[in-house]
């Protein structure tokens, strides 16, 4: 008699998966508490939380500061006495602020700790605790001297991953005072973010600056404080006209950065390409806190459906291979995320994914890029790294230019095979 049950493979419980212990890297990143509250800024934080009037507050941690998360949530109980509350970790991005889960315990307002992404909320305020990460300032300084001295003159824009912002105005000032470098360009990072209060969003990235008249943004040199990040890749897109360097804390090595644009660009277009072949599209939704993504999700099915396309959405948390490869029917996918989880260019996927603002390129039948996104809101919502990179190149896609074209006879060309054309010498 045959068995019911097939293969073990195929009949598993799922018992070693619920079962399994993942190893998530965290340590703390003080010895005591006095050093916790300098280092998790429990001052500040406190008198935000005061100023605010909030008696729910969810915090979020990413898994490599969870040691500490504990410790932190008992000290703000004792200082505030309020209802504090740990998160679990968000389905997508940490670098997100999770308003979903900090809903569910009817929090007021969110404290984000460590790395962001800077987006801006659509629901709750955000406190943001970027935490304060190690760095030599002698030896950053004398890594920026070895790149910067025979020119010091030159408009220097000095950006840094947000772990690093604590030190940044020392950082500027010994630059000016104690270097004599005269054109030193700082930019900012928001460190709350209150929606209801029309809290200013920054210019790029979360990050803003002003610039010295009759200088444009071309003709200046970037100096970044942080190792390889999302952060550093999204400057290296947004930024591909001016030279960047890198000065990485943790290995204490300095070296200016490349990409290779017309590689990236070619596989930027060649997924435009596929997107625009395709007939069957899925929304992929990987975020719930950046502010209007439903605007976004309801812009892009009304595009693919004038297209004449089928439009699917999903919802499933953070990316993969194997979540990606149940819907083999999708030919392309449209990432709504925040700017640095939107940009996925990974050849392990079977399908292309796409920004929104890539979509909207491939879905337009006039591809005038400059003139379709200034009267959609897609890359104003995301702003996409993506969408700025394609913005800046000189060729935007084919325009038909009718009564712009010279009219001229057409020549002969060339004759003959691809080794021996028949005009060439022997």
């Amino acid at each position: 008699m045959t068995s019911l049950q097939g293969p073990n493979n195929f009949a598993d419980d799922g018992s070693a998966i619920i079962e399994r212990v993942l190893k998530v890297k965290s340590k703390r990143l003080a010895d005591s508490d006095k050093q916790l509250e300098e280092i998790y800024e429990i001052d500040r934080t406190v008198k935000a939380l005061i100023d605010g009037g909030f008696d729910k507050v969810a915090l979020q941690f990413p898994d490599e500061l969870l040691a500490d998360s504990v410790k932190i949530a008992t000290i703000l109980r004792e200082k505030v006495k309020k209802k504090i509350f740990i998160l679990a970790d968000t389905s997508y991005g940490s670098c997100c602020v999770d308003e979903i889960a900090a809903q569910h315990v009817d929090a007021e307002c969110i404290i984000h700790y460590g790395r962001s992404c800077l987006s801006p909320t659509s629901r709750l305020p955000v406190i943001y605790v970027f935490g304060k990460q190690p760095i030599v300032l002698v030896h950053c300084l004398e890594s920026f001297d070895e790149f910067f001295k025979l020119d010091k003159n030159q408009p220097l824009l000095i950006m840094y991953d947000v772990v690093y912002s604590y030190c940044i105005n020392d950082f500027v000032l010994e630059l000016r005072n104690e270097k004599n470098y005269t054109n030193i360009i700082q930019s900012f990072v928001m460190l709350e973010f209150n929606f209801l209060k029309d809290t200013p969003v920054s210019n790029h990235l979360g990050r803003h600056y002003s610039l010295p008249e009759n200088i444009s943004i071309e003709n200046c040199s970037i100096f970044y404080i942080g190792g390889e990040s999302l952060t550093l890749t999204n400057i290296l897109m947004t930024y591909n006209k001016c030279k960047v360097f890198s000065y990485n804390p943790e290995t204490q090595i300095g070296r200016q950065e490349s990409i290779h644009v017309n590689k990236a660009l070619m596989r930027r277009y060649y997924m435009i390409q596929k997107a625009k072949d395709a007939d069957v599209i899925g929304i992929v939704v990987g975020t719930l806190g950046v502010a209007s993504y439903l605007t976004i999700i309801s812009h892009l099915k009304k595009l693919i459906i004038r297209a004449g396309k089928k439009p699917y959405t999903f919802v499933m948390g953070k990316l993969n291979v194997a979540k990606m490869a149940n819907f083999m029917e999708i030919e392309c996918f449209v990432l709504v995320a925040c700017p640095e989880n939107s940009l996925i260019d990974s050849k392990e996927f079977y399908r292309p994914i796409v920004t929104p603002f890539e979509l909207e390129i491939a879905l337009d039948p006039i591809k005038d890029l400059t003139l379709r996104n200034q009267n959609t809101s897609v890359s104003n919502l995301l702003n996409s790294a993506a969408g700025d990179y394609l913005k800046s190149r000189t060729f935007r896609g084919l325009e038909q230019q009718i009564g712009e074209t010279e009219i001229r006879l057409a020549e002969e060309g060339r004759s003959g095979i691809a080794k021996g054309y028949a005009n060439e010498e022997t």
